[in-house]
């Protein structure tokens, strides 16, 4: 049971990230915007094709399990500065609510680095099941 809720959190976890990536690659505008209010206009290409290139990599290493503590460092490297770019607003009741997601999603995303891939995982599957 343990292996099989496992697998669930990381599917969820990487949906997460990957849902998010799909939406700024589809509407950059809106994120951009978000970006320009915060006063990153200088370097936003940059930041803004990293963070994708980050959510994608990590997203899909976490959902397949193949070096997911790998892909969940990736997803915090990405998470960690962002919220406290966008977030720390906390007279802003939706600010306080979104800084305390990500800090519930950088606490799995922390458990997922402690307990890696688990047992139903690609990783697993190019090495042989050992029993």
């Amino acid at each position: 049971m343990k292996d099989i809720i496992d697998l669930v959190g990381r599917v969820f976890m990487s949906f997460i990230f990957l849902y998010q990536a799909t939406m700024n690659i589809l509407e950059p505008s809106f994120t951009k915007k978000i970006m320009v209010q915060h006063g990153i206009e200088s370097q936003i290409n940059f930041l803004y094709l990293a963070g994708i290139v980050l959510m994608v990599l990590g997203g899909i290493m976490v959902l397949i399990g193949y070096r997911a503590r790998l892909g969940a460092f990736l997803l915090l490297v990405f998470l960690i500065p962002s919220t406290l770019q966008y977030y720390l607003d906390l007279s802003d009741p939706v600010q306080q609510q979104v800084l305390l997601r990500n800090i519930a999603i950088m606490g799995g995303l922390m458990v997922i680095m402690a307990n890696g891939s688990g047992k139903y995982s690609i990783k697993r599957m190019l090495a042989g099941v050992k029993k």
